[in-house]
């Protein structure tokens, strides 16, 4: 059952985002989900809580970078480990910007020693239009 809401935002996004008029590529909008499984605090002690402050923090300088739409940090109840970083970017241009800033490695390199799966950004693009995904509040999560 896991497994079908973790597919479930995502596909759901997607669609949202194909329904607009065909445009450039370069001028889509770009959703990206990542997956972020934190090592249990058996394996490192208060790993979970340092790195959730790691997530809050990349989330936050996120929502203030040029070309963020959206950015919000969800988990699955009752898990306590695992999380998903919900983004969304006005083109690949700008979430390539971001992606090179100091705060997105920062960020990164930190929270490499407290995971315990790949990091997994996937990156979803409209291959329809370069309409916006409506969001009438960046720090309201959507469930």
């Amino acid at each position: 059952m896991r497994n079908f809401f973790y597919w479930v935002l995502p596909l759901l996004a997607l669609s949202v985002c194909s329904m607009t008029a065909y445009a450039d590529e370069s001028d889509a909008t770009l959703l990206v989900v990542t997956h972020v499984d934190l090592l249990p605090d058996t394996v490192i002690p208060n790993s979970v809580e340092q790195g959730v402050q790691f997530l809050k923090k990349y989330v936050d300088e996120s929502r203030g970078s040029v070309g963020s739409e959206y950015a919000n940090l969800i988990t699955w109840a009752p898990t306590t480990n695992h999380f998903q970083v919900i983004e969304v970017w006005q083109n690949q241009r700008t979430y390539d910007e971001h992606l090179a800033s100091q705060s997105t490695i920062n960020f990164r390199t930190n929270i490499q020693a407290l995971i315990g799966s790949p990091y997994d950004a996937r990156v979803y693009s409209s291959v329809r239009g370069q309409g916006r995904i409506p969001v009438s509040d960046p720090t309201v999560s959507p469930f």
